[in-house]
């Protein structure tokens, strides 16, 4: 142990938590101001890579932190930063590579849509197909599908950017992208061979409300995998953790500290009720439902920290009522 800290101590030392909310298959992370610490437990073979959730800092460079001579390739993807590591783990039980950032690390402050999400709307649904366990490396790996020139999908969303999510193929052709009912921009979704999970569209906006559209203006085929909106952090409640009960508008959500942390979904006036939680990658951590008005999703104290978004179902009496939020719990 001593002449691994020798080594990889500043890993350690000074150091506190992952800032992601999902422990990697291949290891363990830590965090200090200036630096991302990736202690690789499970060395990957094949391709030698591995990955890590968008972060909202900028990266300077992956390196080992046993020779900071050696660099690491990485590429910034929609929704992970593929890093590729050499063929060989430097150290037996636990290597390590620090990712250099602007400032104190970050996660990525979006929330990913994806195609099947509540809220968006398509026209002429009987036009559009839904494509599911496509293999193909989309996000959530499925897709909705036009081959009808005019036709369209259209999100409303608070926010301050936004992302348009897609893949690019030889058989697809122009999408027309409107916000707020504006045309912006005319987007080229051709390719000689297929891309997955490309950024075709993205535009910085005001804070505040506003609807993307993406109209389909030529090709075969339209394709629509996700979109990435960024949140405004000054509109994500921040909770302490060390506080027992908070509530946030919308509907009553409580944070419980009482043994496990657990969260309190509640809504007065209802016959039942559903809510998923999800992280800000999109992973889907909690979902459950109610006959009654209270849902609760016990937490892993070990977990608790981060930003997560919830989607609450709302059963009553006419149409069901569905919300939506973003909360921040930090120590």
């Amino acid at each position: 142990m001593g002449a691994w800290l020798n080594v990889y101590g500043e890993a350690i030392y000074g150091t506190r938590a992952s800032i992601f909310t999902q422990i990697p298959a291949w290891g363990k992370v830590t965090v200090k101001p200036g630096k991302i610490y990736l202690h690789v437990i499970t060395w990957p073979g094949g391709s030698h890579q591995i990955t890590i959730p968008v972060i909202k800092n900028t990266i300077n460079k992956v390196y080992l932190l046993n020779d900071t001579a050696t660099t690491c390739p990485y590429t910034i993807g929609a929704t992970v930063v593929t890093i590729t590591l050499p063929a060989i783990a430097p150290n037996l039980y636990a290597s390590v590579a620090a990712v250099s950032v602007n400032g104190d690390p970050r996660a990525s402050d979006s929330l990913y849509v994806n195609n099947s999400s509540t809220g968006i709307l398509y026209s002429t649904e009987s036009n559009w197909s839904y494509s599911s366990g496509r293999g193909l490396g989309d996000y959530c790996d499925d897709v909705h599908y036009t081959q009808t020139n005019g036709d369209y999908f259209e999100y409303s969303f608070n926010g301050i950017g936004v992302d348009y999510i897609t893949e690019r193929n030889s058989d697809e052709g122009q999408v027309d992208v409107y916000i707020d009912g504006a045309l912006i921009s005319t987007v080229n979704c051709s390719n000689t061979t297929r891309q997955v999970q490309q950024v075709v569209f993205h535009r910085d906006l005001t804070t505040g409300r506003h609807t993307i559209r993406a109209v389909k203006r030529s090709g075969t085929y339209m394709v629509f995998d996700a979109l990435r909106i960024r949140v405004d952090p000054s509109a994500v409640p921040v909770i302490p953790v060390s506080k027992s009960d908070v509530s946030l508008p919308v509907v009553s959500l409580t944070i419980m500290k009482k043994g496990r942390r657990a969260v309190s979904f509640t809504a007065g006036g209802c016959v039942g009720m559903s809510v998923a939680v999800y992280g800000l990658d999109g992973v889907l951590l909690y979902k459950s439902s109610s006959r009654g008005p209270a849902v609760v999703w016990h937490m892993n104290n070990r977990g608790a920290e981060g930003v997560y978004v919830y989607s609450v179902t709302i059963a009553r009496n006419g149409p069901p009522l569905t919300k939506s939020g973003v909360f921040h719990l930090a120590n």
